[in-house]
């Protein structure tokens, strides 16, 4: 159940997102704390109802520094998450559920800011450092998550429940788990409860990156969402959905899949890669020709993030060595990296900025080409070692990626490969014209 979300990875024509392609009472325990709302208690007929109910106040567990005995808590709260991811699965858990009349009532139910909502409160530490750094220097890297940073938010912040900081679990003696669980049935309910929790966010990005796929409606509502995560700060859709990139950002691909707790394909390192696939997924959809969503995402410094990912994000690359071309089949983050390029080709339609930005960098538009389905077998050999890139049966030029070669080109003419593109795409277009005016003038003697 915990891989509901899952897919295989996407054909080329959705690359880019423009084809459709019970004896516990629920209550999280402890202190003065209201009850959750019973498990199953809702009529599920009633879309308005599910997601409210998926919308609900995430439950509470005391945080073990201020209370070390948690009385069974955290298997109410492992059964709460449990029960949502459930709702998700069976109500919008799918392209099927997401799709036409029904991606409408989804969208009527108010669905995308129910998941927006929950994502918000799973990754709350990660929005709120992020919060403090681009408020005091937009443009700067320096917005990364650090461990002081998230250790702040943990302390500070209420005890609701939330996705487990990397860098904390990262220096736990523990391995995957809390370093301050004591007991090894309480080691174990934590380590479900981490499970729980990220099933949970993989379930909700899952369904805002489906409800995304081939809805205008449920797109502009990304961009239309606004949450509150604390009493002073508010966050948009496009800011929630890049908290979950931030959440990964400066980790390499390999340390992701390395990361400790459980083993195999329920490991720790396997779900979270899965979140961030997930994520860019739900980035390239939702930022299919919406302008305002763009912008967010541009400005929340997706790009940015986007670009390392691609450039650097595995431990063979740096600088120096950029890759000449996207992962192959056998690299587990193939899926992503395709996702990723086509999200920053989606953005660039849409954003006169990213485009701007993704057009000072020819290496990392040749990765763009080849995520649009440029490369291929007609490759040839260029003395620095590149690809260059043949004018030979590529398909049609997508808007994104020819407002970055436009962008590339008045910083710098392009050379032959990637010019060869553009003047494909010029003869393209004017062939297509003449074919029109051809089929007018037919109907026109026919009306005669």
């Amino acid at each position: 159940q915990m891989d509901q979300q899952q897919e295989e990875p996407p054909p080329f024509s959705s690359l880019f997102g423009d084809v459709d392609d019970g004896s516990d009472d629920g209550s999280a325990g402890g202190g003065d704390e209201p009850p959750l709302a019973q498990l199953g208690t809702i009529d599920e007929t009633d879309l308005r109802a599910v997601t409210r109910r998926i919308g609900d106040k995430l439950p509470q567990v005391p945080c073990r520094r201020r209370c070390p005995s948690l009385a069974g808590a955290p298997c109410s709260a492992v059964a709460e998450l449990h029960y949502r991811a459930e709702l998700i699965g069976r109500h919008m858990g799918s392209l099927a559920l997401c799709r036409g009349s029904r991606g409408n009532a989804l969208h009527e139910a108010g669905a995308v800011g129910a998941a927006l909502c929950v994502l918000a409160g799973l990754n709350r530490d990660v929005l709120l450092h992020t919060s403090r750094a681009l408020t005091e220097e937009r443009d700067s890297m320096q917005e990364e998550v650090t461990d002081q940073g998230l250790n702040t938010a943990l302390t500070d912040a209420d005890d609701m429940v939330r996705l487990q900081p990397i860098q904390v679990c990262d220096n736990a003696g523990g391995g995957g788990n809390h370093s301050y669980s004591q007991e090894s049935n309480e080691m174990m309910c934590w380590s479900a409860l981490d499970q729980a929790t990220v099933a949970l966010a993989s379930a909700c990005i899952g369904s805002i990156r489906d409800m995304s796929c081939g809805n205008a409606s449920n797109r502009a509502a990304v961009s239309e969402c606004r949450t509150k995560i604390d009493d002073a700060t508010t966050v948009t859709g496009p800011q929630i959905l890049a908290s979950y990139v931030r959440r990964y950002h400066k980790l390499h691909w390999e340390d992701i899949l390395n990361l400790e707790g459980g083993g195999g394909r329920d490991g720790r390192g396997r779900k979270e890669l899965r979140l961030l696939t997930d994520s860019t997924g739900a980035i390239r959809n939702s930022s299919h020709s919406t302008p305002k969503t763009c912008a967010g995402l541009h400005l929340a410094l997706v790009t940015k993030m986007f670009i390392w990912r691609l450039k650097q994000g595995s431990k063979d690359d740096s600088p120096e060595n950029v890759p000449a071309c996207l992962p192959d089949a056998s690299r587990p983050w193939r899926e992503a990296s395709f996702r990723i390029a086509g999200s920053l080709i989606n953005i660039s339609e849409r954003c006169s900025d990213c485009a701007n930005f993704c057009g000072s960098d020819l290496d990392l538009i040749r990765l763009l080409v080849e995520a649009w389905g440029g490369a291929g077998t007609n490759k040839a050999a260029v003395p620095n070692g590149k690809t260059k890139q043949t004018p030979a049966s590529t398909p049609m030029l997508h808007l994104g990626l020819a407002a970055i070669l436009h962008a590339a080109d008045a910083i710098s003419p392009l050379d032959e490969s990637l010019r060869s593109i553009l003047e494909k795409e010029d003869a393209r277009k004017e062939f297509a014209r003449k074919k029109e005016a051809e089929r007018q003038k037919r109907i026109a003697q026919g009306l005669k």
